[in-house]
């Protein structure tokens, strides 16, 4: 892995600089250890932060058990190895649980939120009420305009 002067990540396939969210995360968890960490707000970002884990709560605020194959058609362009990236990251913070099953000889996976991830959907409603206040102030055009993607439906 090649890194960067500010130890952020190479993706050496676009040429992009890309901090890691596991990097960030155990910033902040090793900050909590040391004592040295007072800061609500960076902590609560940690847990949102990745490339798709807004899309996996956004999908599971309903309180609904998710199938893995399921992500796979909603999230654009994710691949597996990065969406059980994600997926273990949101477990590993207590956020979200994995519940193994077999469908005949084929082992499958769901997902859904914890009580503790349930307490995030408020946030996640105010997020999006906020961006989309913003997208008509910049007189953008939301990407989403489906009712699957409102959180008040």
């Amino acid at each position: 892995m090649n890194y960067d002067q500010f130890g952020r990540t190479m993706d050496s396939s676009r040429g992009m600089k890309l901090m890691e969210t596991t990097d960030i995360r155990h910033d902040v968890r090793n900050k909590l250890q040391s004592g040295n960490f007072d800061c609500a707000k960076e902590l609560t970002l940690s847990m949102f932060s990745g490339r798709h884990k807004m899309y996996i709560l956004w999908e599971l605020r309903h309180g609904d058990a998710i199938h893995f194959n399921q992500f796979t058609r909603i999230i654009p362009n994710v691949s597996r190895k990065v969406l059980t990236n994600q997926l273990n990251e949101l477990i590993q913070d207590s956020i979200v649980e994995k519940r193994d099953y077999q469908e005949g000889r084929v082992k499958r996976a769901s997902y859904k939120l914890t009580e503790l991830g349930l307490s995030l959907i408020p946030i996640l409603n105010l997020m999006y009420d906020w961006g989309e206040k913003r997208i008509n102030q910049l007189k953008l055009d939301p990407v989403y305009q489906t009712k699957d993607f409102h959180p008040n439906v």
